[in-house]
């Protein structure tokens, strides 16, 4: 699993948290409430390791315009410290609803150049690449709350949004844009529009199968989105073959080098495949084969920590 989506994953496990009140606004909003802005500080480590990039924070900004609750989104380890520590330095005047100050949520974009400062066309470059990236990432955080709180008439414009920006994101995003398709996949059939949940799993799936073999854990979960969506059309046979290839990449996950966390995340998803795999087995009326799958299933070891 790639670990701009990794990092993502980790850091919405709090989303699940909110309260159904929580209003989510664009960073080009919260932008527009910035009063106070303390700029980063380069670590020593990182500038010698030649470390640079972006960090992608999702914070809270308080009903006193104070910064809360920062969680990292993406963004290498030796720098996501360094934009933490500035961002609490940040101040907003604060959101109203109705008259009433309000917290809201959202999420900012800090910037770690490296080298010798860039021409002006350059500089114009960089600062539109930037916007593209906060406005995709602001857009799909966004998504993902909504969706989560079963908002999905309020989720289905960021969700589009999120698409169309990662569609504009250069050949390096890769991950950006099948992380959106995947998304919009997730809402659509939610709301029962399997046939293009369907549709947006396959660009999922296509993208999927286009990165190394190090992104086995990608893949998988590509492939059961797809069956996913062919189970709730009735293609249970094509589902069913879609589930097959998701779980002898797991199996190969499992056999790998991959880093512990990866390895038990994947561990609870593989579980969570069998498990539905033998219930659908069942209702093709393959009982034996569903039972292989259970007894598979219950001889995964799945650690406490894992996401679930």
């Amino acid at each position: 699993m790639n670990t701009w989506a990794r990092v993502l994953g980790v850091a919405l496990v709090s989303v699940n948290l909110l309260s159904a009140q929580t209003t989510v606004v664009l960073s080009d909003d919260a932008n527009h409430h910035l009063i106070k802005r303390v700029p980063a500080v380069y670590p020593q480590m990182a500038q010698i390791a030649h470390i640079a990039g972006q960090v992608t924070l999702r914070f809270t900004i308080s009903a006193t315009g104070e910064v809360a609750d920062v969680q990292p989104v993406s963004g290498h380890p030796l720098l996501i410290q360094a934009a933490q520590a500035a961002l609490k330095q940040w101040r907003y005047t604060p959101f109203e609803d109705a008259g009433h100050r309000i917290s809201v949520v959202t999420s900012v974009v800090i910037d770690f150049p490296q080298g010798l400062p860039l021409a002006p066309e350059e500089m114009a470059r960089k600062r539109e690449k930037e916007k593209q990236i906060d406005q995709f990432q602001s857009a799909l955080s966004a998504c993902i709350l909504n969706v989560d709180k079963r908002l999905f008439t309020e989720a289905e414009p960021f969700c589009r949004r999120a698409l169309a920006s990662s569609k504009t994101l250069g050949p390096e995003d890769v991950f950006s844009r099948m992380e959106a398709y995947k998304r919009m996949g997730h809402l659509l059939l939610a709301e029962g529009k399997n046939g293009e949940a369907l549709e947006n799993y396959q660009e999922e799936l296509k993208i999927a199968q286009e990165l190394p073999e190090s992104d086995d854990y990608d893949l998988a979960q590509a492939h059961v989105n797809v069956g996913n969506a062919r189970r709730e059309l009735g293609d249970l046979a094509g589902a069913a073959r879609q589930y097959q290839d998701a779980e002898s990449l797991y199996r190969r996950i499992s056999k790998s080098t991959s880093s512990r966390f990866v390895k038990n995340e994947s561990a609870y998803s593989f579980w969570q495949l069998l498990r539905s795999h033998a219930e659908m087995l069942r209702q093709m009326g393959q009982p034996d084969a569903a039972t292989a799958l259970d007894q598979e299933a219950a001889g995964i070891v799945i650690e406490e920590n894992a996401p679930q």
